[in-house]
This record gives structure tokens, sequence and C-alpha cells, in this order.
């Protein structure tokens, strides 16, 4: 590329990074919608940390060890499956601007800095610096990304953390020197926030491994260097194994899905890359695997192997999006260079248009997605989406479990429901979240959630990936208007096969609780037609064994 087409396209890089960089903000202050059941969790998981962190200070200070036993501690209403490394990395930006939704969105920036930084460099060890600005803006208008680097959670700093250590390893040429210890590290740092980051840094050290090994006139010394990064790693992952041993289990029950596989292909992959993006994916994974170099290899393999692991452990559904959150960046990267591998005449448009695409989609999804939340002022649950005025308290909790035919274990969980509703008749409701999980992980799940009026299964379960989902963010904001005005009945769905009851139970269970927010009448029902719901579609009898927890998330303004 010559200089004067390098200047007009940083000028093109520049513009459109300001571009991304002021419109997330106008939605991050447009918009006080939290998405699905994980984002509220790690909210309150997030708030009971950082509470727990001010009360050890305040009583004399913090040693590294208190520190180190806090960063396992599990919170009141957390599994404890991950560690709190990422509520630790949000507790200064609520001390600096106040425990509440911006604040924990704002935390997000260290993670994306990492993944753009990562991603730059990668490409530009490819194809330089021009590719290595193509890719940042790639990463950025990528769905997986609009999405989480708008609401709050692990797995965005797992990718970050994914992606730094890729950088590292191929700045370092592997094992070839002592510097290896810091790829150790890194992955190490990694695995506290999601242990399965192993499943994409493993491959491409591998790959490493075997051409130092090759390579070297001295494979003595590579091997040794190998295992005193692999040993760093081993370190916290122990760490995590001593505090998290049912967490492995609960990991290493998946099953055998690979038959998912061709949906992968079919929907998801293009959903999470951008066709455009792919226009230039395929070339790119040539390119760099042309010269074969372990680097090539490693962004290959970034990509293949979690997508084979990940299939087998989860199959590909569209609620399991986030999970290939840290494969994004080596999309990024290969499309990138795929980009540059097109002649002059052929690449300028193609980037040109791909660009104008994505920054459309995107602008579309950021304006229109916020119409609802711009009605919220008209609401009775308008402030409850201005975290800003509450925090989340401890909410109360159940859980029952019950097997084939017999739904004794339910009816608790229903009658437990009721007395605590009716005794919560001066207390702001949140929302509820129910999940229905079979005998083993990932074999048998169903689960609804209205952990805050912001979720309807309604719209998302017939948008497969996260692509379209985001449009739908503030739907339910709609719905709890447009509920106001409903009757009951006609919110009963009528069942035709079980498939349809599952869903529209979900459905179901979500807009009474959304109704109960919002109506005065529907709290005096206390949820009767909750519970006859599952007595008339006798939809326990039909599943294989279950888990239900039950949460009431209560809220309580802040005293000033």
């Amino acid at each position: 590329m010559s200089t004067k087409t390098h200047k007009v396209f940083r000028f093109v890089f520049i513009f459109f990074l300001l571009y991304w960089i002021v419109s997330t903000i106008y939605w991050g202050i447009d918009n006080f919608s939290i998405s699905g059941q994980d984002t509220p969790n790690h909210l309150l998981f997030s708030l009971e940390f950082y509470r727990a962190l001010l009360s050890s200070l305040s009583k004399g200070g913090l040693k590294i060890f208190e520190m180190v036993g806090l960063l396992f501690k599990p919170m009141p209403h957390s599994a404890g499956r991950y560690t709190n490394l990422t509520y630790l990395i949000t507790a200064p930006y609520y001390h600096i601007f106040g425990s509440n939704l911006a604040a924990a969105r704002l935390s997000n920036i260290p993670a994306l800095a990492l993944l753009i930084i990562s991603v730059y460099f990668i490409s530009k060890e490819f194809a330089g610096k021009s590719a290595g600005m193509l890719s940042v803006l790639f990463l950025l208008f990528n769905p997986l990304i609009f999405e989480s680097s708008r609401q709050y959670g692990v797995d965005l700093f797992l990718a970050a953390f994914a992606g730094l250590s890729v950088l590292l390893l191929i700045r370092f040429e592997g094992f070839i020197g002592p510097k290896a210890i810091i790829w150790g590290l890194v992955s190490g740092i990694g695995i506290f926030f999601k242990p399965y980051i192993m499943i994409y840094l493993g491959p491409p050290a591998l790959v490493y491994l075997f051409f130092n090994i090759k390579n070297s006139e001295d494979k003595k010394r590579v091997v040794l260097h190998f295992i005193s990064a692999s040993l760093v790693i081993l370190f916290f992952i122990l760490v995590w194994l001593f505090k998290n041993f049912p967490s492995f289990k609960w990991y290493a029950a998946g099953k055998n899905q690979v038959k998912y596989l061709p949906y992968f292909f079919r929907s998801f992959l293009l959903s999470t890359a951008g066709w455009t993006a792919l226009i230039f994916f395929i070339p790119g994974l040539k390119k760099i695997i042309k010269d074969n170099k372990p680097s090539g290899y490693t962004i290959l393999l970034w990509v293949g192997v979690p997508l084979i692991l990940l299939a087998w452990l989860f199959g590909f559904k569209w609620h399991t999006d986030r999970y290939f959150l840290s494969m994004v960046p080596a999309i990024a990267v290969a499309s990138a260079v795929g980009a540059f591998s097109f002649k002059r005449k052929i690449r300028i448009p193609l980037i040109a248009f791909s660009l104008l695409y994505l920054s459309g989609q995107y602008t579309y999804l950021t304006f229109s997605s916020g119409e609802d939340c711009k009605n919220i002022d008209e609401m009775e649950y308008q402030d409850y989406f201005k975290f800003q005025k509450y925090g989340l308290i401890n909410p109360s909790s159940y859980t029952v479990g019950y097997a084939k035919g017999d739904p004794s274990g339910l009816k608790e969980v229903i009658d437990f429901i009721n007395q605590d509703c009716s005794e919560a008749n001066n207390q702001e409701i949140i929302g509820v979240s129910l999940v229905c999980q079979g005998p083993k992980p990932f074999e048998v799940r169903y689960r609804f959630s209205a952990v805050s009026p912001i979720y309807d299964y309604l719209d998302y379960s017939q948008m497969p990936h996260s692509t379209h989902s985001v449009l739908k963010y503030c739907s339910p904001n709609y719905l709890i208007f447009k509920l106001k005005s409903a009757s009951i009945e006609d919110l009963i769905p009528d069942y035709t096969s079980f498939t349809e009851r599952v869903k529209e139970s979900m459905i179901l269970a979500n807009r009474l609780m959304y109704m109960y927010a919002v109506r005065e009448d529907i709290r005096e029902e206390k949820f009767h037609l909750f519970s006859n719901l599952y007595e008339t579609t006798e939809l326990v009898k039909e599943i294989e064994a279950c888990e239900i927890s039950w949460r009431i998330y209560k809220v309580k303004e802040e005293e000033e």
C-alpha cells in the first residue's frame, strides 16, 4: 500500500473508531436496560463483592492474603463457579462513579483496550499497519462485541486475555526464550475468568512447541521454557480447582453434540462474523497458513479447535453464542489479512462496502434498539431501569428438585412464591429467574428469566443469533406498556405440543412477572395462573429430572 493510500486509510480508521466510541457512549447514556439472566446476576455479584471489599477495607486495611481469599470467596447469591476477578476490576469504577449500571459498563474499557491492542498487532505481524487498523474495525463492529461491550459480564475479559495471550505467543515466537513464562502468567490469569480459555490457548501453544523443537538447535532449552510456562499455568489451574472442583465436574459432564456443527456453519458463523467479514475470512486463513509458519496455524486453531470442542460440550444453540466470543479476535485478524490479499482494484471497493455495511448495521442497532427505552418515562416502571438510584439487595431465593412424574417439588416452589410475594406487598420487585436443567449439564435444559423486565423470549427465540437479538433489547419495555391494558385470559396460550408448551410456558411466566410488576390486580392473584400453568400442561411429567431455582430480586433506594 502506498504512503498516500495508507494516510487515507488511517483517516478512515480514525473516523470509524471515533464513531464507534461516540455511538457506544450515546447508547450507554440513553439505555438503562440489561439483557438476559446472566447480566443481572453478574451485576448483583459485583455489587456484593464491592461491598465485601469496602467492609474489609473499613476494618483497617486489606492484606495480600486477604485479597486473595476475597478473590475466591463466593458471593452470597453466586454459585461460586468462577473467581471474582471481573468484579475486582469493576470495584474501582464503582468507587469512582458510584455503584450503578453505567460504572459497570465502563469497567469493560480495559477489556476492549486489550482486544484492540491484540488484534492490531497480530494483524500487523501478518499484513502491516493498515491490516491492523482494519482488523480493529472488524472487531468493534462484530455483533458479539456489540452485545457484550454494552452489557456486563465475564466473557469480554476472557476474550481480551485470550487475544493478549496469543499476541505474546506470536511476539515471543513461542518458547525459544525465557519470556515464555510471561505468556504462561497471562494465560493463567485468564483461567481466573473462565477455565475453558485453555481451549483457545492450548492448541496454539502446542503448535509453537512443535515448530520450536523442529527448528531449534537447543531443543532442551525450548522444552524447559515450555515446561516453565506450563507450570505457571498449572499453578493457576490448581488454585482454581482447589476452590471450584464441583465446577470442574460440571464442565466435564458435557455429552457429545457434534451433530450441531452443520447448524453452526449455516447460521452462527454468518451471524457472528458478519457475512461481509467472511468474504475475507477464508482468503485470510489461506494466506496466513500458506507460509507454513506457526503464527498462521495459531490463527487457524484459535478458531477451529474451540469450534469442535465447544460443539462437543454445548451444541450450537443461540443462547451459547457468548462462549465463542474469544474466537472473534481471530476472525477479525484473518478477515483483515484476507482483505489485503485481494488486488487493489477489488480490495478498495470491497473494504469500503464492508465498512459501510457494518457501520450501517451498527447504527441501526444502536438507535433502533433504544426506541422503546425512550418511552420509559411514560411507564410506572421507569425507575427500575435507572440503576443509579437503586442498588440490588439480598434477594430471597429458593431451590428444590424433583424427578419425573413427581410435581410435589414444583408445588413447593409455587407455595413459597405465593407466600413470599404476599409478604412483599410493600417491597419493589425487579423480577425472578427460573432454571430447569436436566440430570446432566448441557443435556436437558429449559430456562426462562425475568430477573429484570427487559427480556422477551417470544421475540428473542425467533432470533437465533446475537446479530439480530440486540434489535430487541428493549422490546419488553414496550410489552410492559401494552400489558397494562391486557386481560389475563389473553395471555394463556393454546398448547399443541411439548416443545410449544415449554416455549410458551417461558413466555407466559415472564409475562405474568411483568404484569405483577405493573398491575395491582395481578398481585392479588398471587400467581394462581402460574400454578395452573404447570398443573394443566403436566410439564414436569415430561422432564426426566429438574432443579428449579427461584429468586425474587428486591430493590430499595440507596441512602443519600
